[in-house]
């Protein structure tokens, strides 16, 4: 009789065990793609803003994550309802470059010049 409760026991504490892992993992959801962005023009904190207020403006972005010292943005979205391309058009719009899109002349001119390459600000 003991070895059967000691038996149940022990059963009992490798189900809850298990069913303790099994809540700790993250949930990812498939519904979202994940996409790095290089932004070669981005200079400062400001740039990063800028940056995260375009992509997030994007409908069907999730997150934006924008790493400043590695010139990438980190993206999810739903890619049942945008493409990368559109974001990438997003960026480069609010005058970045973005992967291989290029900035926009009249946007890009239009931001302060600690987000200006070196060779174009009037500092």
């Amino acid at each position: 009789m003991k070895k059967v409760f000691l038996g149940l026991l022990a059963a009992a504490l490798v189900f809850s065990a298990c069913s303790k892992k099994e809540e700790a993992k993250p949930v990812m959801d498939a519904k979202f793609a994940h996409a790095e962005i290089k932004l070669s023009t981005m200079q400062c904190k400001s740039c990063a803003k800028n940056i995260t207020a375009a992509a997030s403006s994007v409908a069907g972005v999730k997150e934006v994550k924008v790493d400043v010292k590695a010139k990438v943005a980190h993206v999810s979205f739903d890619d049942s309802a945008v493409q990368l391309a559109a974001i990438e058009k997003a960026i480069s719009l609010a005058g970045y470059d973005a992967n291989e899109t290029k900035k926009d002349p009249t946007a890009y001119n239009d931001l302060d010049d600690c987000c200006k390459l070196p060779q174009d600000s009037n500092m």
